[in-house]
């Protein structure tokens, strides 16, 4: 999937809209989509967590939520089964 730098998506916002309630919803839009690709980025517990935290009516929010329980329980099982973040036995 292609990822839009911050920088182009901020230049396609200016052109596309010509009044100041436009360019605001697209700048808070674009925001979103800013954090969400870094919490998928990083792909842990604690970035889900924030971007939920920022965005808790955002549009990825039950992907946000579904991922945060992924890595609770993953978390769990590793800590009780002896495995490591590698997926190795320790």
């Amino acid at each position: 999937m292609k990822r839009w730098s911050r920088e182009h998506l901020q230049k396609a916002i200016e052109h596309m809209t010509a009044d100041d309630f436009q360019r605001e919803s697209a700048q808070k839009a674009l925001e979103e989509i800013v954090s969400w690709d870094n919490a998928v980025d990083a792909d842990t517990y604690e970035a889900f967590h924030q971007h939920l935290k920022a965005w808790p009516e955002g549009r990825n929010r039950a992907e946000a939520t579904a991922m945060m329980e992924y890595h609770g329980r993953w978390k769990q099982l590793s800590v009780s089964e002896g495995i490591s973040s590698s997926g190795n036995r320790i």
